[in-house]
C-alpha cells in the first residue's frame, strides 16, 4: 500500500496559509520565497476553497516540490507560526470555514449519492429498476434537506453537541466517560486535519455510537441495589 504524500496530512495548515494569501495578506520576501518552493503562490487565490483543501493540495502536487517540504519541515512550521502571529483572525476564519460542519448543526453536505463520475475503469451506472422507482429514490435521497427536523439526523454538528450533552450528563451522574474517549479522539483529529468541511463518513463512528451514549447517560444503576437486596435476603 502506497503511503500518503506529504501534503495529504497538512490540510489545515495549508488552508491557514492559503487563506492569508486569498485574503490579500502580505508576505515578506523570505516567506514568499520559501512558500514558492512548495506551491505556485500566484495560483493560490484562484484555487482556494474555504470548505475543501483538495484544490490547494492538488496545486501543491502540480507545481510544488514535496520532497523539499519534507526536508525542510521546521522551516515550513516556522512559516506557519509566523503567519499565524501576523494574521490570527485570518487563521481563525480559515479554521472555522474548514471545520464548522463538525460543530455547527446547520451545515448540509452530501451523504448519499447516485452519481457515477467518469473514470478510467470503464465503470458506468446502468440501473435495472423502473424509472418511477429511481425518481422516488432521488426524491428521498434529498428529502432531509427540505425538512429541518429530519435534516438534524444528517447533521454532524447536531451529533457532536448531542455527544457533548450526553457526556455532561454522564459526568453529573458520576459514571465513567471512558466509552466517549475513542469517538472524541476521532472528532479531535478532524479539527486538526480534516480535508473537508463536513464529510459524513469521517464522523460515522459518532452517529453509530450515539445510542450507546444515550444508554450510558440515561440508564439506572441497579447493581448496587441488587447486591443490597441479596445481602438482606441472606441475613433474613
Amino acid at each position: 500500500m502506497t503511503p500518503p504524500d506529504t501534503i495529504e496530512s497538512l490540510s489545515i495548515p495549508a488552508q491557514h496559509i492559503a487563506r492569508v494569501i486569498a485574503d490579500d495578506g502580505t508576505l515578506s520576501e523570505k516567506q514568499e520565497k520559501l512558500l514558492s518552493k512548495a506551491v505556485d503562490v500566484s495560483q493560490i487565490k484562484k484555487e482556494y476553497d474555504p470548505a475543501l483543501s483538495d484544490p490547494i493540495k492538488t496545486l501543491v502536487r502540480q507545481t510544488g516540490n514535496q520532497e523539499y517540504i519534507a526536508e525542510h519541515k521546521i522551516d515550513y512550521f516556522k512559516l506557519w507560526i509566523e503567519l499565524g502571529i501576523e494574521h490570527p483572525s485570518t487563521y481563525l476564519k480559515a479554521q472555522i470555514d474548514q471545520t464548522k460542519g463538525y460543530w455547527y448543526p446547520d451545515i448540509q453536505y452530501w451523504v448519499t449519492t447516485t452519481m457515477m463520475k467518469e473514470n478510467s475503469w470503464g465503470m458506468y451506472r446502468d440501473s435495472k429498476m423502473p424509472g418511477c422507482v429511481l425518481n422516488i429514490m432521488r426524491f428521498v435521497e434529498t428529502l432531509y434537506k427540505q425538512i429541518p427536523i429530519l435534516g438534524l439526523l444528517w447533521s454532524i454538528g447536531f451529533y457532536t453537541w448531542t455527544m457533548i450533552l450526553l457526556a455532561g450528563v454522564t459526568i453529573c451522574r458520576k459514571k465513567s466517560i471512558a466509552p466517549f474517549f475513542p469517538v472524541a479522539a476521532i472528532l479531535l483529529s478532524l479539527f486538526i486535519a480534516t480535508p473537508v468541511q463536513a464529510e459524513f463518513r469521517y464522523s460515522y463512528a459518532m452517529m453509530t455510537t450515539i445510542p450507546l451514549f444515550i444508554m450510558i447517560a440515561c440508564s439506572e444503576e441497579k447493581r448496587q441495589d441488587e447486591e443490597n437486596s441479596s445481602i438482606d435476603t441472606m441475613l433474613q
